[in-house]
């Protein structure tokens, strides 16, 4: 098991969301997918995760709101921002 594998995925998209956490899994990471900004602010608050995969544009928050927020939680977990056109 990789020392650098929990993963918050945070994307609404169910087809998107689906596929990127399946294939996550199958290469042993352990992702935590959410689809809405509030339910991902608790769920950083309260578990520990190495990286961040989160969607820009998402219903009530959006990622940059998101992103600001769990930088003031942990400013050391890294966050990558997702988009589709």
């Amino acid at each position: 098991m990789q020392e650098f594998n929990r993963i918050l995925l945070i994307e609404d998209n169910n087809n998107l969301g689906y596929a990127l956490s399946e294939y996550l899994k199958l290469h042993c990471y352990d992702v935590t997918w959410i689809r809405e900004g509030k339910s991902a602010i608790r769920a950083f608050t309260i578990e520990s995760f190495h990286l961040v995969l989160l969607d820009v544009m998402l219903p009530h928050l959006d990622g940059f709101e998101i992103a600001q927020q769990f930088k003031l939680i942990n400013p050391m977990v890294p966050i990558i921002s997702l988009s589709t056109l």
